[in-house]
């Protein structure tokens, strides 16, 4: 896939922002966000390297998936190290290579730098003070980005979709690549949503299931105000004023709503996110707005 060179920009700055600093960044993310989507990014589309990371600075990326360990020498050289699935290293037979890990670090202190990439949290007692120095929840694609994304699906499958099929796409996928990628394969090959396993068990829902809403599952039923919010903090993906949050909620009603029905609103929701997946959290900033992170 020929990913845009400003694809998941905002993520990028902001990752190579803490890797340049000298500083490790924890990636976390459930299957399917796109995380090595991100590495295959960085490392295999033609300037996105020198965009954001130094001419100097040596890049080494490690699949640890695969079982098969990299030899760890230390460098004089300004190193990133790029681990994905890094997972894996939580198994008993791996404990050897995270203190090599951790003896490279060492030794390379402030010369070196690792983004670890893992689709769960992770405690690895012998490196969590570098391993817990910085999580990043990878969000969801812009709207800009997963119409991009989409094309290039297209594009390799030289395949054809109309703008209401592109749009109720990307309105269901909630900017999920997997699900991007799965429901443009399915509506090329004129299949049903619901036969994919993975699309039926995402998308599905029922009195008794809860909510889905982008790549969070509530347990319990959204109001439509409440669903419109949610989507809203979703898209977002970082800080949201309450002026934005009444307008994404109440559009041309904005200005009869009152913020003590934005403040019921958000309590509301903010107890229904206390049993949704993955964990998520309304951080509040006091007379100002909030930001959803999950």
């Amino acid at each position: 896939m020929k990913l845009l060179r400003n694809f998941r920009q905002k993520d990028c700055i902001q990752l190579a922002k803490i890797l340049n600093s000298g500083q490790s960044v924890l990636l976390l993310a459930d299957p399917g966000m796109g995380k090595t989507t991100l590495l295959d990014l960085i490392f295999d589309v033609p300037g996105v390297r020198q965009q954001y990371f130094r001419d100097e600075v040596k890049l080494l990326r490690f699949n640890l998936e695969e079982g098969i360990l990299p030899t760890l020498s230390p460098s004089e050289q300004k190193t990133i190290i790029f681990f994905d699935h890094t997972e894996r290293l939580s198994d008993p037979d791996k404990q050897n290579f995270v203190y090599q890990i951790k003896a490279l670090r060492d030794k390379m202190r402030p010369n070196i730098s690792f983004l670890f990439v893992t689709n769960i949290p992770l405690d690895l007692p012998p490196i969590n003070h570098f391993l817990l120095e910085n999580i990043y929840h990878l969000p969801p694609l812009s709207p800009t980005d997963a119409k991009d994304f989409l094309e290039e699906i297209l594009k390799m499958r030289q395949g054809k979709l109309c703008p209401m099929q592109k749009k109720t796409i990307i309105n269901q996928a909630g900017g999920v690549p997997r699900l991007i990628k799965k429901l443009t394969n399915l509506t090329l090959d004129g299949r049903e949503w619901n036969s994919d396993p993975y699309v039926a068990k995402f998308l599905g829902s029922s009195e008794d299931d809860g909510e889905i809403v982008g790549p969070i599952k509530f347990s319990q039923k959204l109001s439509k105000q409440e669903f419109l919010l949610a989507k809203f903090l979703i898209e977002k993906g970082d800080f949201a004023s309450r002026e934005d949050m009444i307008e994404a909620v109440w559009k041309n009603k904005q200005y009869e709503v009152n913020d003590h029905a934005l403040d019921q609103m958000l309590h509301r929701l903010r107890q229904k996110l206390a049993t949704a997946t993955p964990k998520s959290v309304l951080l509040t900033f006091r007379g100002r707005g909030c930001k959803l992170t999950f």
